[in-house]
């Protein structure tokens, strides 16, 4: 990712906003009340710890540059999407699970996903509210080589039933 990233010559074409620090008008930050910051760290690098630390990961130690550029961010943008670092692990639910602001970020935790069992059943719930998404994701991806009907825990007579109305 690093090499198609600084590679990319459309990337250099995107100046980074920024502004001059108050107390010495010599040096800039970068200006966090852009798009760049108010819908990528909540919404990209927060659903990544999220499913780092819900996937059983030490986030802390497996992931720490960007669990630091988060909690810079953060800092400068006024938020808490994930704990302090002075924080101590005590019963904490976890660093991004207990985020005061974890309301604004689409990591998982902030849909109550917790577990990889939470999760799987999120991801299997319908955008459109239907009551039973497994036949639209059977027409979906029913034909797919990747798919495997014994994934979804139906039964290959259930499945072919679903086959027959498609």
């Amino acid at each position: 990712m690093s090499f198609g990233l600084s590679r990319n010559s459309r990337l250099g074409s995107v100046p980074a906003p920024a502004v001059r620090c108050d107390k010495d008008p010599r040096r800039v930050r970068p200006n966090v009340n852009t798009r760049f910051f108010r819908d990528d760290v909540p919404h990209g690098l927060c659903v990544a710890l999220g499913l780092a630390e819900l996937l059983g990961f030490n986030v802390a130690n497996d992931m720490p540059l960007t669990l630091n550029i988060v909690r810079r961010l953060q800092r400068w943008m006024g938020k808490e999407y994930v704990l302090p670092a002075n924080w101590s692990q005590g019963g904490s639910p976890g660093i991004v699970a207990g985020g005061r602001d974890l309301g604004e970020t689409s990591a998982p935790q902030a849909f109550g996903v917790t577990t990889v069992e939470d999760l799987r059943r999120f991801l299997a719930m319908s955008p459109f509210c239907e009551v039973d998404g497994r036949e639209r994701t059977l027409k979906n991806i029913g034909g797919s080589a990747l798919y495997s009907v014994q994934k979804t825990k139906m039964s290959a007579q259930e499945a072919n039933s679903i086959r027959s109305k498609l």
